[in-house]
């Protein structure tokens, strides 16, 4: 009997070991699980600070790109200040005596044009005949002198042009100038009459 018992005490003894060997086991395995979990937690935060990292990249490009636009922007509109950009129109009006012709050339740019040239039909515009009849008959003087030779911001020159028989109301006009940008302005085109 008393082997029986201490077969019986043995026997309780490596059950209560075999049941703490499963639960060390369990808990090893409960572990295990953890820290599989954490890793892939890790590498998700990883992968999410690396993607972070990959928009800050690409958002500093597309910051530093539109700071580049916009000092070139800056200095397109800095130069602006320094253009005069001139244009030239062939206005035609129905008055009372019959159809009239006006040339007008404005200054749409931002700084004052001189020097100005004015060639019509490839030679200046005071040989033009049509501006040469007006400006002589209305002014008695010579027309090369009531040319503009400046224009400032938005000013208006225009006059009204004498047209006889057989001149066509259609001429190309080519405008020279210069402005305080360090480019000379020049502006070319074939005017045809424009009705307001």
């Amino acid at each position: 009997c008393f082997a029986t018992i201490i077969l019986a005490v043995m026997a309780l003894r490596q059950s209560r070991i075999s049941k703490r060997q499963t639960d060390i086991i369990e808990k090893q395995t409960d572990l295990f699980q953890r820290q599989t979990f954490y890793q892939g937690q890790q590498t998700t935060i990883s992968k999410l600070q690396t993607d972070i990292a990959r928009n800050q990249t690409e958002l500093m490009k597309k910051q530093t790109a539109i700071a580049e636009q916009q000092l070139i922007i800056t200095r397109n509109q800095e130069h602006e200040k320094l253009k005069a950009r001139l244009i030239a129109k062939l206005i035609r009006s129905k008055q009372e005596s019959g159809t009239h012709y006006d040339l007008q050339i404005c200054n749409t740019g931002k700084a004052r044009a001189r020097e100005i040239k004015i060639c019509i039909d490839d030679k200046p515009a005071h040989e033009y005949a049509p501006l040469a009849w007006a400006l002589r008959g209305r002014l008695g003087k010579s027309s090369e002198a009531v040319l503009p030779q400046e224009l400032e911001p938005t000013e208006l020159w225009g006059y009204a042009l004498m047209y006889t028989v057989g001149i066509p109301a259609a001429f190309r006009i080519k405008l020279s100038w210069v402005d305080d940008s360090s480019e000379s302005g020049y502006f070319e085109r074939l005017l045809l009459p424009m009705s307001l």
